[in-house]
């Protein structure tokens, strides 16, 4: 999987913000910025946007003008406890997936 692809930017996003919600610490912004990711601000931007519009996180404000995104208050992000409901159900999918995986390999297919 590409390192900037969508899925794996907004779980990294998620998980970030989930480990210092966990932790009783304010949001790490370093943790999850787009250069820690690697990936463009315009990029994770629309990520954060996108997360804010499904109810995964809360916090910042992003506003679409003829200049831009004018954003505010990312330093107040904090997951959901619908972020956090996405978090789970793709970590148990993805543990799925393994398990089929592993069980591809010793099942004989003709």
């Amino acid at each position: 999987m590409p390192q900037d692809d969508y899925g794996k930017v907004l779980f990294m996003i998620l998980y970030g913000l989930y480990d210092d919600l966990k932790n009783g610490k304010p949001a790490n912004l370093d943790d999850i910025s787009p250069a820690t990711l690697g990936v463009n601000e315009s990029y994770w931007l629309s990520i954060v946007e996108e997360a804010l519009e499904d109810g995964f996180v809360k916090g910042p404000t992003i506003r679409q003008t003829k200049f831009g995104r004018i954003v505010g208050g990312l330093e107040g992000m904090t997951i959901t406890r619908k972020g956090v409901d996405f978090l789970k159900e793709n970590s148990q999918m993805k543990k799925v997936h393994e398990m089929l995986k592993e069980a591809r390999d010793w099942i004989p297919i003709f």
